[in-house]
């Protein structure tokens, strides 16, 4: 019967691999550290404060948004919703 357990070599293989992985995204970022200049009028999100206080308000409202459709479905899933059928008199 054949063993299911991976065998060493590729096993060993993927803990090498796991060790180059941080040793290759730092490498990455000294590279791009080298490579661009940084422009310091330039903000993340454009020149002008504007944008930012524009960003701002979308993501507030995004997330705003996002926590009530989160608080709808805890209600559902734990039964608290009214249900339309109650209401319903025969």
């Amino acid at each position: 019967m054949p063993r299911l357990a991976p065998r060493t070599e590729s096993r060993q293989l993927l803990g090498v691999l796991w060790l180059l992985l941080p040793l290759a995204v730092t490498g990455g970022l000294i590279w791009y550290g080298l490579v661009h200049t940084p422009e310091h009028r330039r903000s993340l999100f454009g020149v002008q404060g504007h944008a930012v206080i524009l960003l701002k308000a979308q993501l507030g409202s995004a997330l705003l948004g996002l926590a009530l459709i989160q608080l709808l479905l805890a209600l559902w899933m734990y039964g608290r919703l009214p249900d339309g059928r109650a209401c319903v008199k025969m």
